[in-house]
């Protein structure tokens, strides 16, 4: 009897356990959620939405046309630093000589609310000459974290209900049944955690992505560049004339085949003309 009765509630837990993971918790104030630093361990049940009652996650793309990349790169990372970001990523390509453009990449995590500080700032860099492509988006993910959290608790009260379960388990296949499903639950909130806490960085962190090319330079030609297009037309138009006369004298071959037949046959025809005049 006592082996039928522990059996009913475990299977009374997993499919109360499935049944509530869907559920969601009312909208209001006292959800949990709130911004933590990178690194942070997951928040706890008590604590609130923002004062705006959305969650945000934001992302910027910048392309920035400036004198010298890799100098506006280290710039732009001390202007990080001093916001409270940090670098995610950074990617400088050397040219292959000297006198080859250089450029960089930059994936930057700034505060969320100084954002717009950031992207103005960036424009206003030393050696920046133009901010030409700038975009920047936004994604409202409260509805995720709110589910997040519903479900996270109810994972929380189903493993609970099978570690009582565990205590009261007396055979060895009572033992290795609850704790498989334990395991798993245990599994489940380990990757509910890792999403909230995703979340939570991203929500707090900005992140921007910055590609550093050199800025496109307008000069006049100089004297050795414009003999050598002088050189080229020349060539050019040498080529031209020389196509021209070949198709002159190539395109109308009948023309001439018509004419040399022409010729040869007024030349026969006076002869044999000129022959019997002779012999009258």
């Amino acid at each position: 009897m006592g082996r039928v009765l522990l059996w009913l509630c475990l299977v009374l837990i997993i499919s109360l356990g499935c049944k509530q993971s869907t559920e969601l918790l009312p909208r209001g104030p006292t959800e949990p959620m709130t911004q933590s630093a990178p690194g942070a361990e997951a928040t706890s049940p008590g604590s609130r939405l923002p004062p705006g009652g959305r969650l945000i996650i934001r992302e910027a793309e910048l392309l920035v046309e400036c004198d010298d990349p890799i100098a506006v790169a280290r710039g732009v990372q001390h202007l990080v630093t001093k916001l409270g970001g940090f670098v995610a990523e950074s990617d400088v390509a050397e040219p292959g000589n000297k006198s080859g453009p250089r450029q960089a990449s930059l994936i930057v995590m700034v505060p969320a609310d100084k954002l717009e500080d950031f992207l103005a700032t960036v424009a206003e860099q030393p050696g920046v000459s133009r901010v030409p492509s700038e975009r920047v988006r936004s994604s409202d993910v409260t509805e995720e974290v709110l589910d997040l959290t519903a479900r996270r608790r109810t994972l929380e009260r189903t493993e609970a209900r099978l570690q009582t379960l565990l205590e009261r388990a007396q055979t060895i296949d009572e033992i290795l049944r609850v704790e498989q499903e334990l395991t798993r639950v245990r599994t489940e909130i380990e990757q509910v955690v890792e999403r909230q806490q995703f979340l939570e960085r991203r929500i707090q962190y900005a992140r921007v992505a910055l590609l550093l090319v050199p800025s496109p330079r307008r000069l006049e030609p100089g004297f050795t560049e414009t003999a050598r297009e002088a050189w080229s037309a020349s060539l050019f138009f040498l080529r031209l004339v020389i196509r021209s006369a070949v198709w002159a004298i190539v395109l109308p071959w009948w023309m001439w085949s018509t004419l040399l037949v022409t010729v040869v046959l007024g030349l026969l025809w006076w002869r044999r003309r000129f022959s019997l005049v002779s012999r009258e």
